[in-house]
């Protein structure tokens, strides 16, 4: 599971392709990076937490999700951004993360 981005993130990463000459992977990399020290940095000028939101699907559908504190997240993530949905993880993102979340999905407005 990866960290999925919105189509006016693709586009600013296309915009980094660009200007970098580099491949539309780089481009994501440097993306994420920089979003998230700008996250980081506002949060903590403003003594706000931060977490990664989590949705889980099974079988298309809706299941569950988690409100995964960032320095919990830090612990099990591997060499990419994907979340690690093992046991352990999820045993310790219930524990130390934020109960009772619940995610709802907004139906796509009818296009004209």
């Amino acid at each position: 599971m990866s960290i999925e981005l919105t189509e006016s993130d693709l586009v600013v990463c296309g915009k980094i392709q660009e200007a970098k000459n580099t491949t539309i992977a780089k481009a994501k990399e440097i993306f994420r990076k920089y979003a998230a020290k700008l996250v980081q940095d506002y949060a903590k000028a403003n003594d706000l937490p931060v977490a990664i939101a989590v949705v889980v699907r099974v079988k298309g559908r809706l299941d569950q999700g988690y409100a995964i504190p960032l320095d919990v997240f830090k612990k099990f993530k591997g060499k990419s951004l994907a979340v690690n949905l093992s046991g352990e993880a999820r045993q310790a993102y219930a524990a130390e993360g934020w109960v009772g979340v619940k995610f709802t999905e907004a139906q796509a407005a009818a296009a004209d």
